[in-house]
């Protein structure tokens, strides 16, 4: 099981891998439902990130973050709390 850092606090947060069989099979089980199902909604999502579906080619993404983020910094929570402290304006 793995942990990340999520915001400004230490959680577990488990990643797990689900073999393809049984992201397919809860497709299917889910299959033609009207609403669904929080479990096929995760293993819709999982069946992206299997396909690759969610990937984006890598040179486009450098190309476009050049041309259109070139002046843009995100701030972690940690430190933007410290620039806080540091003026009176963030």
């Amino acid at each position: 099981m793995e942990y990340f850092q999520h915001g400004h606090q230490d959680r577990p947060m488990p990643r797990t891998n689900k073999p393809w069989k049984q992201i397919q099979e809860t497709l299917e089980a889910h299959k033609g439902e009207e609403e669904l199902s929080p479990e096929a909604e995760i293993a819709q999502v999982e069946e992206m990130m299997v396909m690759s579906y969610l990937a984006c080619p890598k040179e486009k993404t450098l190309r476009q973050r050049e041309k259109y983020f070139r002046n843009v910094w995100f701030r972690g929570l940690r430190q933007l709390l410290q620039e806080a402290k540091e003026v009176d304006f963030v």
